[in-house]
C-alpha cells in the first residue's frame, strides 16, 4: 500500500534555529490529500483550530502568538486511533512527528 508522507516542513523537520517570529507552520505531502486533518501539539501557539488546507498537498498551522525563544516544538501527526490526514484514496498517513526549536532571543 503507498501511504501519504510528508516531504518536507517549513520550518524543517528537527530544525534548531527557527525564527519566534515564524507565522505559519507548512507541512508538504508527496500526494494530494482530503481535507481532513489530526495534530496534536500541547501548545497553545499551534492550536488545532488555526490548521488549515493551502492546497490540496500542503497543510498549515497559523501561529496565534510568537512562538518562544530557545523552546523546542513537538506536532503529532496523526496517532493510532486518529488518522485523519489520508489521501484522496483513503490512505492515512502514518503517524508521524514533527521537530523543531526557535533560536534564543
Amino acid at each position: 500500500m503507498d501511504y501519504p508522507k510528508v516531504i518536507n516542513t517549513v520550518p524543517a523537520n528537527e530544525q534548531t534555529d527557527v525564527s519566534p517570529n515564524l507565522s505559519v507552520l507548512e507541512i508538504n505531502f508527496n500526494k494530494p490529500m482530503s481535507n481532513g486533518f489530526a495534530f496534536i501539539s500541547s501548545y497553545e501557539e499551534l492550536n488545532y483550530r488555526n490548521g488549515y488546507w493551502k492546497d490540496r498537498n500542503t497543510f498549515c498551522i497559523k501561529i496565534i502568538s510568537s512562538l518562544k525563544p530557545g523552546k523546542e516544538y513537538i506536532i503529532y501527526l496523526n496517532s493510532p486511533d486518529k488518522l485523519f490526514f489520508k489521501d484522496t484514496d483513503g490512505k492515512p498517513l502514518l503517524p508521524t512527528t514533527l521537530i523543531f526549536k526557535t533560536k534564543k532571543s
